[in-house]
């Protein structure tokens, strides 16, 4: 039996934050002192966003026994990708390339291509008995889970934004 686990996120959770850029000044002294601030604060709120995103994740890969991790996530490193390293599960980034989506991303059909798209390249790696995590835009959370019931499988959807830990952080609306 296979068993799929969706979770829809907020993209802006998948990859760190970036740090203060001092390229953009000549001198550090330039840098505004507001400039500082916000970006000592917004770490810190990053870093307590980023610990319960890691928590979460690996609360769900710990209890529901995950081999495969499968992420729409762009040709970045993500948080998630390296959790599944440190608990031995495969990673799968799911991501129509950018070629194909620049193609249709016109076409009224987008949406269910992507994730026609994502589904397809879950089903050809996830074998039988296999346990899958798939993260994925929030919005594409339902239409995914729907696609990969069939005999023999279980799924279950969780919206991580809707989630307490996710509330006090929230970063868009993806």
């Amino acid at each position: 039996m296979k068993i799929f686990h969706v979770v829809g996120l907020d993209h802006g959770l998948q990859v760190a934050p970036k740090a203060l850029s001092i390229r953009e000044y000549e001198h550090p002294a330039d840098i505004p002192l507001q400039a500082i601030e916000e970006a000592i604060a917004s770490s810190l709120e990053f870093k307590k966003r980023n610990a319960a995103y890691e928590n979460a994740l690996t609360k769900i890969i710990k209890t529901k026994n995950i081999s495969l991790v499968a992420e729409e996530a762009e040709n970045k490193r993500t948080i998630a990708q390296e959790i599944a390293e440190a608990h031995h599960c495969e990673y799968l980034n799911i991501t129509m390339p950018l070629e194909i989506r620049t193609e249709s991303q016109d076409s009224p059909k987008y949406k269910g291509m992507l994730e026609e798209f994502m589904v397809s390249a879950i089903s050809k790696k996830a074998g039988s008995g296999s346990r899958t995590l798939i993260l994925c835009g929030a919005e594409h959370m339902n239409a995914i889970g729907e696609m990969l019931q069939a005999d023999e499988t279980t799924v279950s959807n969780e919206d991580f934004c809707k989630a307490d830990w996710y509330q006090q952080f929230k970063l868009s609306n993806s």
